[in-house]
Order: C-alpha cells, then structure tokens, then sequence
C-alpha cells in the first residue's frame, strides 16, 4: 500500500526540529512517500501469513519495485513492515530484513520501519522488542486520547535510541462516533477502570472543546501529535 504522509510536528505543533542528525528528521518533511508490505493485515485475526513463509525476499522486493513503478519514483522514503505481531517479529528480523536492507544498499529506500497490530498487540510487545534491537529508523504506533499506553514505554524508548515514530489512528472510529464513545466510556465505568463520575454520560469528552479546539476530532488530532517523540501523525 503507498502512503502520503501529510501531517508532521512541525506543521501541527509549531515546534521545528532541532538536531538534524536524528533520525525522526526524516519524518519532518512536508510530503513524505512511504509504503508498507503487509505481514498481517488489519482484517486478519494476526495468524501466519504467506509474508513470511516460501518466496519471502522475493516477495518482499515484488513489493518494493511495483510501488516504486505505481509512485514513478526512484527511491521510497520509508519502507515499513506492516501489522507485525509478537510471535511473528523474530522471523521478520531474521528472513526478511536483510532484504530491506540490500534495498536500501541499492538506494531503493531511504528509511526502514515496522508498524504494529494494535488490537492483537495493545501492550506494544512487538514494538518494544523492534525498539531494544536497534535495527529500524522508524516505527508506526497506535496513541491517542483513548489509548495511552505507549507513553510509558515505547514512546520515551523511541526518543532516546532517535527513533522517527508515526502515529496512526489518533482518531478513528469511537472519537468520530459520539454514541459510540459514550458507550466505550460506559464500559470503563462498568469496569472500573474509572470512577461513575469521572466523565458525564452524554458527550464525555466535550470538555476538551474550548480556546480553539473545535471538536473531539480536533482535540483528539492535537494530543496524538504532542508527544515530543512523534514526529508525524496520520489523519483519517
């Protein structure tokens, strides 16, 4: 799949990067072109897939040429594994990474990273590993209002190895979907997850909306891309 990757920090925080030699600089262009080679997909329950079984490289560089012909481009920006799973990640490294990298030796990409299933992976286990083997330039994370958790491991871990970090679904379905919100937040009350009255019923997160921040959506945009360590956010 290609990507055009159109918001950055720079343009959403007004903060523009200050060391050029870290690597999430890559991620501080205006128009970035990335494409990813699915190892799980987002509609698969996170089972093995033919990735990463037979004609894995072969696979992996088919990938590679057929965006490169589609984008009429010369070299990829980033090149991302995408929904890459726990048990799934070691073969990942070992059977089809050094592709990736004889891909960038040839000046095919420019930037190598991996991307995580979130709904099978909520903990970031797979990120985590990716993160303590040095070996990637960027990773894809889920962060947002609803889903903190990758601040307390993976984000600081990925500004202190300079890891360029993409958040992907800051807003997705329950953000956009007032019903559907409020009964996401009726279950954490439910389960006690937080108080009865931490939030109201109806509309339980509008109390983000003020000085400037017009709705939920845009409120949810604002602090997936305010952590320091992201660099880019995906919208839509």
């Amino acid at each position: 799949m290609a990507r055009n990757l159109m918001a950055r920090r720079d343009s959403l925080r007004g903060h523009p990067g200050q060391d050029p030699n870290m690597k999430h600089h890559a991620l501080t262009y205006l128009l970035l072109l990335a494409t990813a080679v699915t190892v799980v997909g987002c509609g698969e329950q996170a089972t093995d897939t033919q990735a990463l079984h037979g004609e894995n490289s072969e696979q992996v560089v088919e990938s590679c040429e057929r965006s490169l012909r589609r984008l009429r481009i010369e070299t990829i920006d980033i090149y991302q594994f995408h929904g890459v799973v726990p048990r799934d990640y070691r073969r990942v490294v070992d059977q089809l990474y050094p592709t990736v990298e004889r891909l960038r030796e040839q000046g095919k990409i420019r930037f190598n990273g991996i991307t995580e299933y979130f709904f099978a992976d909520p903990a970031h286990e797979m990120l985590s590993m990716a993160l303590q083997d040095d070996l990637w330039d960027t990773i894809m994370v889920k962060f947002g209002i609803l889903n903190c958790s990758a601040e307390r491991g993976v984000l600081p871990m990925a500004k202190q190895k300079s890891v360029g970090v993409l958040n992907m679904s800051a807003v997705r379905v329950k953000l956009t979907r007032p019903g559907e919100l409020e009964k996401f937040i009726a279950r954490w009350k439910d389960a006690g997850l937080i108080s009865p009255d931490a939030l109201p019923e109806k509309a339980p997160l509008d109390f983000l909306v003020h000085d400037g921040v017009k709705s939920v959506v845009a409120a949810g945009y604002k602090f997936g891309i305010e952590p320091e360590a992201i660099s880019t956010l995906l919208v839509g």
